[in-house]
């Protein structure tokens, strides 16, 4: 047992280790423990932000750290927050500006998120001004990082940090353009000359200068612009994909007006009216008119940018000017600011679906087959985009009972192929498929002249030659026809099955000349069959095809254009004549494809054929889509033929979009080889 004297210096030792146990605990405390965590989480450390995840991102989080701030308390409060970024020496100014963006856009998305109901009229007046105050803030503080720091965008151009920055900057322009809009659809659209100006009470204390000057112009029209819609609220059903480009600026489509007979200069307000709903009516006046066969598209795709006027930092965060400029995304690839080429923003599918979606082809074709509805009695000439002279022209032609939607997918990925997309544009024909083949024929040539014509009366642009047509099952045949001679064979047939006297020749002769006469279209030199029945198929004689061909009504023009000719060639007895419409001439027994199918493609064209085989188990002389057998389809001499395990819809098949991909820019090469290199 020890003694009392050795006690002591026990007690005293245990003393001072229980003194030191409070330091030793918070010692432990304050170590650093490492643990490991998974690839989503490393991922959303180094990428997430306020756009992709709803919290502030780990960069700006760590600039509050250095200033002894943390997130939550700018989650409740971001103006403070805010101020106090700006007001700090602690942080450089790249850090100092992206954080203030993020946080704009922050405060901007709560005031989204706000339930708007439950404001009076002057809260919700205040609420709305802040809302639009901020994200326009947002962008201005990620335009100041962009382009006014010290190191320039190429020495960050790897940094994940930059491409934030980049896309607060393109969110927050795209939502205060939108407010813009939204603003101005209240007020009384007007009209106005060169640069203008909206209100400054409507834009909190921000001046706005409108510069439409990249807006895309079409020949001897103005293209007014009558709503604005952000490609975020545009989703689609029956698009494979959307094609855009990343780069600097807000994807936007433009609803627009054409307005043919007014002087070709672009001055309308581009925020004059938004379109409460995206999927609304396609505005009026779009250009066509019965001497019009041609349309430019209601929609527009284009890039706009938001630019911030100064040549330093201090003053492009000094200015409350700012200048809204657009451009096309099919001519405008890039931007230059403040000494930076940067490439611009794009979305090359938006308009396209949102044309399609408000179209109503899908009904409107099947109605007009049988009189019913909206009625074509003309054909159409669809322009995919602004007219390019430079540009060669595809020409998409679909088949009985259908409508541009048939090429939904296949003009889509053709626009999506950058290559594609800068060398050639796209022309959809949409025609009434009641009417006979040979009217058809002629009245489509006629239209496609007529569009070619209005646009390069003197054929000196590169888009009126060299061009590509092609066309899916009725349209295969009249594309194929819309490239051959007649010679007198037409003629000769009608002839042959009326036999008339020299007075009925004569007057049949000078009706029926247009139709029974005529020459290759000189502007196209290639040719695409797909599916196509040129020799008829025996399914026009089944007993539905039938019926249903009994049930087309023709247009009362196209009525009265036969009624004259059939009275002319077959006399009083033109009433026991059957009424000849497309349907009909779909047989194999018809007359009229018997003929037609002797005629030849002109030499000059290179021709392809594509279609579709469903009966993988017989010879392939003796195989059919289930509509049109091959021994239709097939057209001896052509440079290529694919058969694909399909339906007749065989156009939408990802393989046939592949095969057109490969012929147009085999097409390019055979330009190029002439001397007419490809647009890089």
């Amino acid at each position: 047992m020890p003694s009392a004297n050795t006690q002591q210096p026990l007690l005293t030792a245990l003393r001072r280790c229980l003194l030191l146990l409070p330091f030793l605990f918070l010692t432990a405390c304050s170590s650093i423990k490492v643990s490991t965590q998974d690839s989503a989480k490393y991922m959303n450390q180094r990428r997430g932000d306020i756009i992709s995840s709803g919290k502030l991102s780990q960069q700006t989080v760590s600039a509050l750290h250095v200033i002894g701030i943390e997130a939550e308390t700018c989650e409740r409060d971001p103006k403070t927050c805010i101020d106090a970024i700006n007001g700090t020496q602690a942080l450089t100014d790249e850090q100092r500006l992206s954080s203030a963006s993020e946080l704009w856009l922050m405060r901007a998305m709560q005031n989204d998120r706000h339930n708007l109901a439950d404001d009076d009229y002057q809260t919700l007046k205040i609420r709305h001004t802040d809302r639009f105050s901020s994200f326009i803030e947002a962008a201005r503080q990620a335009y100041a990082y962009l382009f006014y720091t010290d190191r320039p965008l190429d020495r960050r151009a790897l940094e994940d940090r930059q491409n934030q920055v980049r896309d607060f900057y393109n969110y927050a322009s795209q939502r205060a353009i939108s407010i813009m809009a939204d603003t101005a659809k209240h007020r009384k659209t007007r009209r106005h000359t060169g640069r203008n100006h909206l209100p400054k009470r409507m834009l909190d204390n921000w001046q706005i200068e409108f510069d439409t000057s990249g807006m895309p112009q079409t020949q001897g029209q103005v293209i007014s612009v009558s709503g604005l819609t952000p490609d975020y609220r545009l989703d689609f059903d029956g698009l494979r994909n959307q094609y855009v480009r990343d780069g600097l600026g807000a994807r936007m489509v433009a609803s627009v007006e054409i307005h043919p007979d007014q002087p070709a200069e672009n001055s309308q307000d581009p925020s004059s009216t938004l379109p409460e709903n995206p999927n609304s009516t396609p505005p009026a006046g779009t250009g066509h008119t019965p001497q019009n066969p041609w349309e430019p598209m209601h929609y527009i795709s284009v890039t706009a940018l938001l630019k911030f006027p100064g040549n330093n930092l201090s003053e492009v965060l000094a200015t409350n000017h700012a200048i809204l400029s657009s451009y096309d995304t099919w001519q405008d690839h890039d931007v230059t600011i403040s000494g930076h080429h940067v490439p611009l923003a794009a979305n090359y599918t938006a308009a396209y679906g949102l044309w399609l979606a408000n179209s109503d082809f899908s009904s409107q074709s099947i109605l007009s087959l049988f009189g019913r509805g909206n009625i074509l009695e003309e054909p159409r000439i669809y322009l995919m985009q602004p007219y390019h002279p430079e540009r060669k022209t595809v020409i998409l032609v679909h088949g009985l009972a259908s409508s541009p939607e048939a090429w939904v997918n296949a003009a889509n990925e053709i626009m999506g192929d950058e290559t594609l997309r800068r060398n050639y544009q796209i022309w959809q024909v949409y025609y009434p498929t009641s009417v006979p083949l040979a009217i058809n024929r002629h009245d489509i040539a006629e239209a496609i002249e007529k569009t070619i014509d209005h646009y390069d009366p003197e054929r000196k642009n590169p888009a009126s030659h060299d061009g590509i047509i092609i066309g899916h099952s009725m349209g295969g045949i009249l594309s194929r026809l819309l490239v051959s001679d007649s010679g007198d064979t037409l003629w000769q047939a009608l002839n042959e099955h009326h036999p008339m006297d020299a007075r009925q020749q004569a007057e049949a002769h000078e009706k029926l000349k247009g139709y029974v006469y005529f020459h290759p279209l000189p502007e196209i030199s290639r040719a695409v069959f797909i599916a196509s029945p040129h020799r008829g198929t025996p399914f026009a004689d089944k007993t539905i095809a039938r019926f249903i061909a009994s049930l087309v009504k023709l247009p009362i023009n196209i009525v009265q254009k036969i009624t004259d000719t059939t009275k002319t060639v077959f006399g009083g007895k033109a009433a026991d004549k059957p009424s000849l419409n497309g349907v009909d001439n779909l047989s194999e027994k018809d007359p009229t494809i018997q003929a037609l199918a002797k005629l030849a493609i002109s030499p000059a064209v290179t021709y392809h054929s594509i279609m579709g085989n469903n009966t993988p188990d017989v010879p392939l002389a003796e195989s059919s889509d289930g509509i049109v057998p091959y021994s239709s389809a097939h057209w001896e001499g052509a440079a290529s033929e694919m058969v694909i395990p399909s339906g007749h819809s065989v156009q939408e098949t990802p393989q046939a979009i592949i095969e057109i991909r490969r012929i147009l820019h085999e097409h390019l090469g055979k330009q190029a080889e002439q001397g007419i290199p490809p647009q890089p």
